[in-house]
């Protein structure tokens, strides 16, 4: 189980299941943000990416070298 509120930024207390998907497999460079996105199950909503409740500020900085690369999973699917 995964921490929506503090880790993914999703408005919500509930129980949420965290998602990792790896688009290459074993190959590298198996890094949050570049080839592995997490996305967050909420059994009230459904699945979603985490900072979808964040700014587009916030969501820019973690998916920058200074942030986990979370915030990409939302940045790449709102293009």
């Amino acid at each position: 189980e995964g921490d929506a509120r503090n880790v993914g930024k999703i408005d919500y207390d509930g129980t949420v299941v965290a998602i990792a998907v790896d688009v290459n497999g074993a190959r590298k460079p198996n890094v949050i943000g570049k080839d592995i996105f997490y996305m967050f199950y909420l059994p009230e909503i459904g699945v979603v990416p985490p900072y979808t409740d964040a700014t587009v500020e916030s969501r820019e900085k973690d998916c920058s070298g200074q942030g986990l690369g979370l915030g990409c999973t939302s940045k790449y699917l709102s293009y």
